[in-house]
């Protein structure tokens, strides 16, 4: 079995479990609150969390570790993509305001009915803490293991371009959480994370901007059941986004610029600290502080621009292998990897289709 067939199980047994669990619940008369705590627990923590572990530990013991499996390594990431993160989070936040009332108006239109439900009720700080933990910290861990670690591992392993990977990961996590509502606005947010993760080569960074986003709800959300002051300066910045399209668009159109820029400057920075951490050639043991640069073995180092050229000659010709072999990579189709993906896609879709249908009708 190749790596990819394996992950590609992982993948899809997590899928199924999800759509079961889903079906299960909608029969258990709990309250509002117990229902969506258990449920969290048991999909997150169980489906996407623990089993892909031990299926990855039992059907590839001799393969790289769970963490490398599934990208969740974050050692060689720069301590400033972590406060980019935050910010895309932030900005991620505002353009998904906007998404999600765009495509509740779409398929409002349509004739679809959503269910009115109570939601949370915030009857203590308790409550507040619970929602925290089951409904923004459990998501944004173990969603992003499977929907972008094992999945990314899946696709990467068969060579599959950047551009793909990021929009195969973005459709298959909004298909995943089998909700028309959601279909959009998790595809849109799917994006940005699944470029974060292609590009770190690490789920970390999509974590904290998946939690972000997952938490601000939750919290502006509680705030305005307590009455708290921030409630007001939230509702009077949503009422301005939500004044007329164009600010509604300018609003979406900027944090989108933003969230650009900021994505590249998380390249440009990872890149860098790559091209330091694999191009750093042996330090000789003339150079002050034993420290230089690739820049500094072409411009000469401390005038012995002989030796550092000798050294440099020595790293290109190690690192020649590695880069040819990385050029030559092609896609290279595993059918059976890609039939279990195509089985898992095409359940969540009929499962979302299912909850928009089912909202036609009622």
């Amino acid at each position: 079995m190749t790596k990819s067939f394996k992950l590609g199980c992982v993948y899809l047994a997590a899928l199924v479990s999800l759509t079961l669990a889903r079906l299960i619940f909608g029969f258990v008369n709990l309250s509002d609150n117990l229902s969506n705590w258990l449920f969290s627990v048991v999909m997150q923590c169980g489906f996407m969390g623990l089993m892909p572990y031990l299926m990855i530990k039992f059907i590839s013991p001799k393969d790289a570790g769970f963490r490398d499996s599934v990208y969740l390594k974050a050692s060689h990431l720069k301590p400033v993509t972590y406060l980019y993160a935050v910010a895309i989070g932030l900005l991620g936040f505002v353009l998904n305001v906007g998404v999600s009332s765009l495509s509740y108006t779409f398929w409002e239109a349509t004739g679809y009915v959503s269910v009115s439900s109570s939601g949370t009720v915030y009857s203590g700080i308790e409550v507040l803490i619970l929602e925290v933990i089951t409904g923004s910290m459990m998501p944004a861990v173990f969603e992003e293991i499977t929907h972008r670690g094992v999945l990314q591992g899946a696709l990467e392993e068969q060579g599959v371009p950047d551009g793909a990977k990021v929009f195969v990961m973005a459709l298959f996590f909004g298909l995943g959480h089998q909700n028309i509502l959601q279909l959009i606005p998790t595809f849109v947010i799917g994006l940005i994370i699944s470029y974060m993760a292609v590009k770190c080569r690490s789920i970390v960074p999509g974590m904290i901007v998946h939690f972000m986003n997952n938490f601000i709800i939750t919290f502006f959300d509680y705030a305005e059941q307590v009455g708290l002051g921030i409630a007001y300066a939230y509702n009077v910045f949503v009422n301005f986004m939500f004044s007329s399209l164009f600010v509604l668009f300018g609003a979406m159109a900027a944090a989108t610029v933003c969230i650009i820029l900021l994505l590249r400057e998380i390249t440009r920075e990872n890149a860098r600290a790559a091209k330091k951490a694999n191009g750093a050639p042996p330090v000789p043991s003339d150079v002050p502080g034993g420290v230089y640069d690739v820049g500094d073995v072409f411009n000469g180092y401390g005038g012995n621009c002989g030796r550092a050229g000798g050294y440099y000659g020595y790293f290109a010709e190690r690192n020649a292998a590695p880069a040819a072999k990385s050029s030559e990579k092609r896609f290279k189709a595993d059918v059976a990897a890609i039939a279990l993906l195509t089985i898992g896609a095409i359940a969540a879709a009929a499962g979302t289709v299912f909850t928009l249908i089912w909202g036609i009708l009622r």
